[in-house]
């Protein structure tokens, strides 16, 4: 976010909510996230800005949410000491339960990226499974689009399983994947339906025309899908973040 006046009215919460209050949660989530260098970096939010909420300062709600999910701590407990600093599901941002057909009013400056009941294997284990929205998490726009430069609408949560890709990817860690995949760039890391088998795996493509599915953790050998069976690799899309389980 590369100002602080696209949010224009600051948001109103009640619980603990003084200056001091706000200032020491701020602290806290500035730490988790490595300090308030690395806090404005990751979540787009001007340093003077971050400044003044270090402060106490009141956050406008873009701003809220961009700090929550750089942190990766609860959004209500971020802006009013309510409940457990972690979510339960390790998701950053707001974790927003909504019952089937309830309206869900969306703060200005944010967007809803829905978290499917469908898990990628950094393993051999995962299988493709309903993929029912099971949660609809707020995420700031502005850090969507302009520190992840994608387009919101293209974006899906999964849960990741598995150590194969530690330590870039733990067991249990949330993903985020772009589901629209124009073509494969050989070292990022994307989410595959093998036969039927979701893997998240970092992929390269040889000029053989057969592709190397790579694990991060070098416990584990690459496995080579040949040009003649590349037909049965399918991404399902890219990993353009993720967060750490707590």
């Amino acid at each position: 976010m590369s100002s602080d006046t696209e949010i224009l009215e600051p948001v109103q919460f009640g619980g603990a909510n003084s200056a001091a209050e706000r200032s020491q949660r701020a602290h806290l989530a500035a730490e988790r996230a490595g300090g308030m260098a690395s806090l404005a970096r990751k979540s787009g939010v001007p340093h003077t800005t971050i400044h003044r909420v270090l402060n106490g300062g009141e956050m406008k709600a873009g701003v809220l949410v961009a700090i929550a999910a750089a942190a990766g701590v609860r959004l209500e407990w971020l802006a009013t000491g309510t409940g457990p600093m972690h979510a339960s599901e390790r998701i950053v941002g707001q974790d927003v339960a909504m019952p089937p057909g309830q309206a869900l009013a969306v703060p200005a400056g944010t967007v809803i990226i829905d978290r499917h009941d469908a898990r990628a294997a950094a393993g051999r284990n995962g299988v493709l499974s309903d993929t029912a929205v099971i949660e609809r998490v707020l995420f700031s726009e502005a850090w969507v689009r302009r520190v992840l430069r994608r387009n919101p609408g293209n974006l899906a949560l999964l849960e990741a399983f598995g150590d194969s890709m530690e330590p870039t990817i733990a067991d249990g860690d949330v993903i985020m994947i772009d589901v629209v995949v124009d073509d494969l760039v050989s070292g990022r890391i994307y989410v595959v339906d093998l036969s039927g088998e979701l893997l998240v795996k970092r992929i390269q493509r040889r000029v053989n025309g057969s592709i190397l599915v790579l694990s991060d953790n070098p416990r584990y050998p690459p496995e080579e899908v040949s040009a003649a069976d590349a037909h049965h690799l399918r991404l399902v899309g890219e990993v353009v973040w993720h967060a750490h389980a707590v």
